[in-house]
Formats: C-alpha cells, sequence, structure tokens
C-alpha cells in the first residue's frame, strides 16, 4: 500500500509543476500598483494568462482598471481564432491574452 502512494505521489509531482503560473492583480488605469504583484497558479482549464481593461463604477465615477489572471479558452476564443499574440482592441478597451508563465506582466 506504501509503494501505491509513493507511486501516485510521483505521477502526480511533474503534473503540477507543469501548471500555467500568471500575475493576478487588479490596479486602476494608469498607476502602478500598491502592493507587489501577485502571481498564482492557474486550474488546469486556463492555458493562457490575461491582461485587459474593465470598467468599474466608483461612487458615481467611471474608472478603468487593468486587470491580469488566468484565462481559458473561451476568454480568450478570439486570439484562437485569429492565430494572434496581439492585444485586440484600442485604448481601455483592449484584451491581450498570452502563453507562459507570467507572460500578463503588461498590456502591449
Amino acid at each position: 500500500k506504501m509503494l501505491t502512494h509513493r507511486s501516485l505521489i510521483l505521477t502526480v509531482l511533474p503534473i503540477l509543476a507543469l501548471s500555467l503560473q500568471c500575475f493576478n492583480y487588479e490596479v486602476p488605469a494608469g498607476q502602478t500598483p500598491t502592493v507587489p504583484r501577485t502571481s498564482v497558479e492557474c486550474p488546469f482549464t486556463a492555458r493562457f494568462c490575461i491582461s485587459a481593461y474593465s470598467l468599474r463604477n466608483i461612487n458615481g465615477n467611471q474608472v478603468y482598471y487593468e486587470n491580469r489572471g488566468c484565462a481559458d479558452d473561451i476568454m480568450c476564443q478570439q486570439f484562437i481564432k485569429k492565430q494572434t499574440t496581439e492585444c485586440q482592441g484600442l485604448g481601455y478597451n483592449r484584451q491581450c491574452c498570452c502563453m507562459g508563465n507570467q507572460c500578463n506582466d503588461e498590456i502591449r
């Protein structure tokens, strides 16, 4: 029984090491993060890291936020369809998907 547990651990460890890591934080657009940028291990369904802007209503004011995180195929379907790594959209209406650990450090 002990041998079975060791085999299972040795099988799972390489899979965990292959998990995608993406920056995961949110800051008002154009501002430097006041906290260290954090990186998370993405769920197995996420093949991409994403950088995007979102519009939020803060006390009656429209404020753009820069978002970073993990993304699945549905969130990045326009990049898959166009087979591009270029960001889509202009200005604060932009979204970027990329593949690779912590590739979403900037909105290019």
